[in-house]
């Protein structure tokens, strides 16, 4: 997602950024996809949880249990890209992976034609939306589950935490964030890391105000913002 972003900028693709009302949509969405996911699980596996077949085709050797046993890997855009550096370097070896062998659906063994149009679709909409696909991805919301809502969250161990005091609501730290997430400005102190939060520090990284934005890891400072801004006024200062 991130290589994406780099090639929007290099192709000087203007960013689209969404409305909160659509944000906040695409971050519930990705619920919604994990919920549709653990009950499809869970009715494949209706026999051998409960000894009654729900859906034909899911017993073993049956067309459900051959291509769509693994509903989250038969939509993942990622698989196609992983299955094809595994083969590369030798992990496993795959029939041709893109030689279609039968219906559409089918593109060699361990991915579908579902996978590859997943990834275009996903592709193409990073190059306009940042981490578009961290935005729904179900695996993400299930780890924001575990780590930000209660009683989970009384147990991680990982902490953005913002000081009130030092900060000037400048605004920086929303306009960076790559997921847009509106809490890391509007919070006032405390730890501002949301469900949709992927961690990836920018707004620490880009807070021109020195310990207005802290990343805590078991309760320890690992980093801090800077002073940066005053830092680059005095360097012009002393140029000038």
């Amino acid at each position: 997602q991130d290589l994406l972003s780099y090639f929007r900028k290099r192709l000087k693709i203007k960013r689209v950024t969404l409305s909160n009302r659509t944000n906040k949509a695409l971050h519930q969405l990705n619920y919604v996809i994990l919920a549709t996911i653990l009950v499809l699980c869970t009715l494949f596996a209706s026999y051998t949880i409960t000894g009654t077949q729900l859906i034909p085709g899911t017993e073993e050797g049956g067309f459900i249990y051959r291509y769509f046993s693994e509903p989250f890997c038969t939509i993942c855009p990622m698989k196609p890209l992983c299955v094809i550096i595994e083969n590369q370097i030798g992990i496993f070896q795959t029939e041709w992976v893109f030689n279609p062998t039968g219906n559409f659906y089918q593109l060699g063994r361990f991915i579908t034609s579902i996978n590859v149009i997943s990834l275009i679709l996903v592709s193409v909409a990073a190059l306009f939306i940042s981490r578009a696909w961290c935005r729904i991805c179900p695996l993400g919301g299930l780890v924001g589950l575990f780590s930000k809502v209660p009683p989970f969250k009384w147990l991680t161990l990982v902490q953005i935490e913002k000081t009130k005091q030092r900060c000037t609501k400048c605004g920086i730290c929303r306009r960076v964030c790559p997921m847009e997430i509106k809490e890391v400005y509007e919070q006032d102190t405390g730890d501002i890391m949301t469900a949709q939060c992927i961690g990836c520090l920018h707004c620490i990284e880009m807070c021109p105000y020195k310990d207005a934005l802290k990343f805590k890891f078991a309760g320890k400072t690992l980093c801090h913002s800077q002073d940066w801004l005053i830092d680059d006024i005095k360097k012009e200062e002393d140029q000038w």
